[in-house]
């Protein structure tokens, strides 16, 4: 399925590369583990997928498929991003 919307938004399969995070929860504290507390990590049956490939000019693109947005930057300005940098006004990245 992540492949398929690659293609599908960026015309091209080749080379692309599929990654992988399964989603997880600490059910009893988050930051207790180093302080000799408890903590009950819980797998869950969910998971974050990127797809990642090469871009032949510079740019950094990214696109959410759960809110069908894109943004993009110089790739060479990546490390330094900052609001002002990227084109729109909505987070991909949601925290909180």
């Amino acid at each position: 399925m992540i492949l398929e919307a690659f293609r599908k938004h960026y015309g091209t399969g080749e080379g692309v590369r599929v990654f992988r995070a399964p989603g997880r929860v600490n059910l009893i504290g988050e930051h207790t583990d180093y302080n000799l507390g408890f903590v009950l990590p819980i797998a869950l049956d969910l998971a974050c997928f990127t797809a990642t490939a090469d871009s032949p000019d510079g740019v950094l693109r990214i696109y959410s498929e759960e809110k069908h947005q894109s943004r993009e930057w110089p790739a060479a300005e990546a490390g330094s991003l900052a609001p002002a940098h990227a084109s729109g006004d909505i987070n991909l990245i949601e925290t909180g």
